[in-house]
């Protein structure tokens, strides 16, 4: 495993006790509602890696509430979701149960020490959470439980961009990047800020290993999901545990007067665009 040009504070994989540092399990409802779901070319292509290989089991590590979780469901027998918050593994579970989606499964563990044997498992993904994760720890355990020529795909997106209205996405970066900033933001969101490139799969317990960057997420919101997504951030919830006031009113309230009113109640108001970057490794 390698990380490359570290230079930033120690990214916080766990409390000084070594107690995971639950980012998210207090967002969990705005999380599971305003975060975005990934496309299913991005499925088709790790499928398509994985080859002729055998698709019984696959895990989603860090699965959050299921957004990249339930997808698997159309390419492999068997689907679990890992997430170590509590409140996380509530919400999977609750969203799956809404939509009647069978034969998934939501348990609560670290990333770190995965319930499964000893190659057990054809594909090992992770979705906008491997920073979050100790990674060395994780490759390492990601390799344990992968049955040979096993896939791991580590997933993740990038700040993403307001299309069409630069005045806009410059005002939401200034948000992102001043407002909340680097003393709100854990310093593990610089890996996503560099689109994963500190993260190499490291031979040789993987080989045939593949970056690529050529898909997206593109979604349609009103100015309210949009501010909703914006909610579900972990620098946001720093910045309101330290601070009285609420920076996304005025936010809203701006965006609203340069959009127009009406523009801004519909639901096509903004073209929200994130880069995709993909890491792919076969288990030697």
């Amino acid at each position: 495993f390698v990380f490359n040009n570290m230079s930033d504070p120690t990214p916080t994989f766990s409390s000084s006790s070594g107690a995971f540092l639950d980012h998210f399990g207090q967002l969990k409802s705005s999380y599971a509602s305003f975060r975005p779901t990934y496309t299913a070319s991005l499925f088709d292509k790790i499928v398509q890696y994985t080859g002729s290989a055998p698709r019984e089991l696959a895990i989603d590590v860090g699965c959050g509430t299921g957004q990249a979780t339930l997808p698997l469901l159309g390419y492999y027998r068997r689907v679990v979701g890992v997430e170590p918050s509590q409140g996380m593994v509530d919400q999977a579970i609750k969203d799956a149960q809404s939509k009647d989606v069978k034969g998934v499964e939501f348990v609560k563990s670290p990333a770190e020490t995965l319930p499964f044997p000893d190659a057990s498992v054809d594909l090992a993904i992770t979705a906008q959470a491997v920073h979050w994760f100790d990674i060395p720890a994780y490759l390492k355990e990601a390799h344990r439980v992968l049955k040979p020529g096993g896939t791991l795909a580590i997933i993740g997106y990038g700040t993403c961009d307001l299309q069409g209205v630069p005045e806009l996405d410059k005002e939401w970066k200034t948000f992102y990047g001043t407002t909340l900033g680097d003393i709100y933001w854990p310093a593990n969101r610089k890996m996503v800020d560099r689109e994963y490139v500190d993260i190499t799969i490291p031979s040789p317990l993987y080989t045939d290993q593949v970056r690529d960057t050529s898909l997206n997420i593109e979604k349609d919101m009103s100015l309210d999901h949009f501010v909703g997504y914006l909610s579900s951030f972990s620098g946001y919830k720093e910045y309101m545990k330290a601070n009285k006031g609420d920076p996304l009113p005025a936010l809203r309230d701006s965006f609203a007067a340069k959009l127009g009113h009406a523009r801004a109640q519909q639901p096509n108001a903004l073209r929200v665009v994130w880069k995709i970057f993909l890491l792919l490794g076969r288990r030697v």
